[in-house]
C-alpha cells in the first residue's frame, strides 16, 4: 500500500489513469502532468473524452453554462476554477478537438502577489474594521 504524494520528488511529474472497457479495449484516459517552468508551475489535466467544439469551449468559463441536462450540472466548476486561478494571478485555458479530448492547462506563479486572496493587510484591515465599528456603537 502506498501513501503520499507519488509526485513529491519529481518535478516533472506524470499520472495517468486508463479505464478499460468490458471488451478489453482502452475506452479513456485521463492524464495529469506537473512542470516547473519560468517561475510558474503548469499543470495539465487531458482527457481522450468527447471533447468540445469551439463555440462550447469558448463558452466553458461562463458562469452556469453547461451542456449537460437540467439537474446534471451546474455550470459552475470551470467558472470557480477560472476565479480561483486568476485570482493568485494564474492563467487557465481549454485546448479541445471533438472525438479527441480536452486539455485543461493551469499556470501558477511559484510565488504570487503578496495582496492576493486577503493578503497580508487582510487581518489588520479587518480587525481596524471592527475597532471603529466597536467606538461608532460604543
Amino acid at each position: 500500500m502506498y501513501f503520499g504524494d507519488p509526485c513529491a520528488t519529481d518535478p516533472a511529474c506524470y499520472l495517468t489513469d486508463t479505464e478499460i472497457g468490458l471488451d478489453g479495449k482502452q475506452e479513456h484516459i485521463l492524464e495529469i502532468t506537473r512542470e516547473f517552468r519560468d517561475e510558474m508551475i503548469e499543470i495539465r489535466v487531458s482527457d481522450t473524452g468527447i471533447g468540445m467544439s469551439p463555440p462550447v469551449a469558448r463558452r466553458a468559463f461562463e458562469s452556469f453554462f453547461t451542456t449537460k441536462e437540467i439537474g446534471k450540472g451546474t455550470g459552475l466548476g470551470l467558472f470557480i476554477s477560472y476565479n480561483l486561478v486568476t485570482e493568485i494571478d494564474g492563467t487557465i485555458e481549454l485546448e479541445s478537438e471533438l472525438g479527441k479530448g480536452t486539455t485543461v492547462i493551469i499556470r501558477i506563479p511559484i510565488r504570487p502577489k503578496q495582496d492576493s486572496i486577503g493578503g497580508d493587510d487582510a487581518e489588520r484591515n479587518l480587525l481596524s474594521g471592527a475597532k471603529v465599528a466597536k467606538e461608532d456603537n460604543g
